[in-house]
Formats: structure tokens, sequence, C-alpha cells
């Protein structure tokens, strides 16, 4: 019985040294748990209500918690959470840990003023405090606009799970996420650290993405739904991603064709400014193959940004690619090679006449998609041509140089051969009305009477004269006109 009862002293004197430790430690009140947030914060912090939890383990629950940006307390909060549990352990506690077990955040609000402006920062004092882990739930990231009248960009954080929050040690993370432009939702599963305080954007990060729905109408111009997944490493200032994304449908509006536009892509994404340098992108457009380089920049931060990019076609098909501008079938069919230079600058014009093109292209076997127009043409190399080849077989072969401004499509230079004939014409392409007007000259290897027969043939014999140029030689000027599926082949007198 006397050793029970010392026995029972030594408890209770162990008890009360515990509490009153605990007591003197204790990091769960409200005073303490404030004066911490106000270090992370760097501002003022205001609670509207504070419980403390002891049991299963120690900690406490924080609601309406805000922190100011320094010490205005009529500026924007830099923090707001509608609730904020902590919970610690007794181990810890006895230990003079600065950890917690878990941190819980619902409906959190963080502002991120423009780059620039002062900010008040938090203790290094702080460094000591680990997080085993930390899990937000309904948050939201609002980055403040240059211009005071325009929205914010957010990102609406559906959740997020941080672990080893620790100083010297890389984070794992794993969040949900909506993206507004363009709209979808983002899974990313990664790792980011460890923190470099005095360089941050030099921090590593690494980690794999899936980004589902997204809404392409947003671009204006355009739509379909766009899917993509990939890896990406790198530091904050450099992130490589390599990927292959996916739109199943996707549309330019005037056209009304709905096409499979299938993509691998690797990527530079400077995560200080958002810019973007994409070093190779193939993108599979029906049958034809897009090699494709180029950035997407700002001039200053926070403005919208501008695509510029080199596209090159080996080998591909002219009808895949005129299916994005045309509404009804293709009016030209064939083998094309290009090599253009595109730009689209932010707007609210529609895409077709924000696109900004420049370079040359080549067509090889061409028909025309309008048998009008083919028969026309087959109808001139036929006369013209004294061979045994089918002037059907080979109809024409296309170069010349394009470009696009405001919805039209200037072509010069433009070039096509037919057995017995060669064109050399300019003219424009309207991409909003689909209207065609080419002018030019035809050079043919006979007299004009002989491109056609009967009275036509003896009626043209009046006027072979003006129309010869050389031995049994012609230049006749002739226009390719008219909309859409109804383009003519004529006479330009």
């Amino acid at each position: 019985m006397r050793w029970l009862r010392v026995t029972l002293v030594v408890l209770a004197g162990a008890v009360g040294l515990m509490a009153a430790v605990l007591a003197s430690h204790w990091p769960f009140g409200q005073k303490a748990v404030s004066a911490s947030l106000a270090n992370l914060g760097g501002g003022q912090v205001h609670i509207d209500r504070f419980r403390k939890t002891f049991f299963p383990s120690p900690g406490c629950v924080a609601e309406g918690v805000t922190i100011a940006n320094g010490n205005d307390l009529h500026a924007r909060p830099v923090v707001r959470a509608d609730t904020l549990l902590l919970k610690g352990s007794y181990i810890r506690l006895l230990r003079f840990s600065h950890s917690l077990d878990e941190v819980r955040a619902a409906g959190l609000h963080i502002w991120i003023p423009q780059a620039g402006q002062p900010q008040a920062k938090g203790s290094k004092s702080l460094q000591r405090t680990s997080i085993d882990r930390l899990i937000a739930e309904d948050a939201e990231i609002a980055f403040e606009p240059q211009d005071p009248h325009s929205d914010p960009f957010r990102l609406d954080i559906h959740r997020a799970e941080l672990t080893n929050l620790n100083a010297g040690s890389a984070i794992r993370f794993v969040t949900s996420l909506h993206v507004p432009a363009p709209p979808g939702e983002v899974h990313v599963d990664g790792r980011f650290g460890p923190f470099l305080a005095d360089t941050p954007f030099r921090t590593a990060v690494s980690g794999t993405y899936t980004f589902t729905n997204g809404d392409l109408a947003v671009l204006k111009g355009v739509q379909g739904t766009l899917s993509s997944s990939g890896r990406f490493q790198g530091t904050l200032a450099q992130i490589v991603v390599n990927g292959e994304s996916a739109i199943p449908n996707f549309e330019v509006l005037s056209s009304l064709h709905r096409i499979p536009l299938n993509t691998e892509f690797r990527a530079t994404v400077n995560g200080q400014t958002g810019d973007v340098r994409i070093e190779n992108a193939d993108a599979h457009l029906l049958r034809t193959l897009v090699r494709t380089e180029g950035q997407v920049t700002a001039p200053k931060p926070g403005e919208d940004k501008t695509i510029a990019l080199e596209m090159a076609v080996h080998d591909g098909r002219i009808q895949d690619l005129l299916r994005l501008v045309n509404s009804g079938p293709p009016d030209l069919f064939g083998m094309v090679d290009f090599r253009f230079k595109v730009r689209l600058p932010p707007g609210n014009r529609r895409f077709l006449e924000r696109l900004e093109l420049s370079g040359d292209m080549g067509v090889g076997d061409a028909k025309f998609g309008n048998p009008e127009t083919q028969q026309s043409l087959e109808r001139i190399s036929r006369h013209a041509f004294d061979g045994e080849e089918d002037p059907a077989a080979v109809v024409s072969h296309l170069r010349g140089h394009v470009s696009v401004i405001n919805g039209v499509a200037t072509l010069r230079g433009l070039i096509f051969h037919t057995p017995g004939a060669w064109a050399e014409m300019n003219g424009t392409y309207q991409l909003l009305t689909q209207r065609l007007d080419l002018r030019g000259t035809v050079h043919l290897d006979e007299k004009v009477s002989k491109t056609t027969t009967g009275i036509k043939s003896f009626l043209l014999k009046a006027i072979d004269p003006f129309f010869k140029k050389g031995r049994h030689r012609s230049v006749v000027p002739i226009r390719i006109t008219g909309a859409h599926g109804h383009t003519s082949v004529g006479l330009n007198l």
C-alpha cells in the first residue's frame, strides 16, 4: 500500500507537471493562434468565433477568420476562411514540437495583390512550424487585375490536400480545381519544393495532370470540348510540360464542320508570367499532320495574351484544312505543303476576324470540287494539249503566297498547271462570306480558237491575234469567281 501511495503521488505530480507545462505552452489558444496566423499572413487577424478542443486530440476551431494586408484594416483581406480546424498531438506538445497533425480549411479565399505592391511578410520563426497534412475545400484564389475595372482571374479549388509541410522539405500535393480559360476541370498530383524563400521562382515542381470538359467557346469563333493529360517538371519559372490533348468535336463556327483534332506537345510554362513557349506540337487534323511551334505571351503581366505560331504541313490534304473554313464540301482536293506564320491577338472579334496568317503553299494533283469549275479547266486543257495523257488525271498543280487579315485571304502569285496550259492569278477569298475572286491569265500551247469546237471555234478565230504570244501560243485573261459551291471560270474581258 505504501508503494501504491508513492506511485499515485508520483503520477499525480507528473500529471500536475504536465498540466502546468501544457498550460504554459498551450498553442491552441485564440491569442496564440492569432499570432501564428499574423506571422503567416503578415497582417492583423480577426476571428469571429473561437473554441478549444481537447479530446481525442488537442486543437481548436476558428470561424470567420480574416487576415488583413499589413495594418490596413480597410483593405481587401489577403486571406479569409469560413472555418479553420487545427489538430495536434499531446505527445508533440510534451516535446515542445512546433508541429500539427492536421489543418482543415473550409471556404478559403486568398487574394493575390499586384506584383510589386508592398506586402507585409511573416516572421521567420514560423519556419519552425510543420504540418503533416493540410486540407482545403471550396477554396478560391483571386489575382488582382491591372485594370481596376476588370474582373480578377480566379481559380476555384474544389479540394486540395498537401502533406509534409515542413521547411526544407518537398511538399506532396493533390488538388482538383476549376480553371476559367478555357473553363474546365483540372486534377493535379505532384511535388513542390523545397521552397526557396529568397528565389521563390527557382523552387522545383513536378507531377502529373489531367484536364477535362474544357469549353473552347470562350475563345470566340471556335467551339469544342478539350481534354488533356501529361507530365510536368522543372522550376516555377520554367515548367516543362509533355502531354497530349484531344478535341473530338472541334469547329470554327462559320464552317459548320465538327472534326476531331488530336495533339501531342512539349511546352515550357513560365509560372511567374503565365507565358507559354510551344517547343513542338503535332496536331492530327483528320488525315493531315500539322507541326507547330511558337509562343503565347502578353506584353505585361496580367494583360491578355497573343498567340504567335509557325505551322508547317508536308504531304497533307488540302480538303482537310478547308473543312475548317468552308461550310459545305471542300472546293479543292489534293496534297498540300505549306509553311505559315500565324498570329491570333486578343480581343472580342470572332476567330476568323482576329486571325493573321502569312506564308507559302503548294498543292499537287489538285482537283476542284465544283464540277463546273473542274469541267471548264479540263475543257481548256483537253483542246490545248496534243498529248495522249488524260488531262483530268493531273488537272492542276498550285502554288502561291497566302496572307490573311480581317477575315480576308489574299492570294498572290498563284500559279497552277494543267496539261497544255498554265495560269497565273491573284485575288481574294472572303473567309466569312466564302466568296472567291481570282483574276489572271492562262498561257495556252494553242490558239484560243482551238480550245473549243463548232461555231465558237469559228468566232474565236477572229480574236486569235489579240491573244497570240509567240508561235502557236496564246495568253487569255480569265477569272474564277463565285460563292462557295458555285464558282465559275470565264474570260475576264
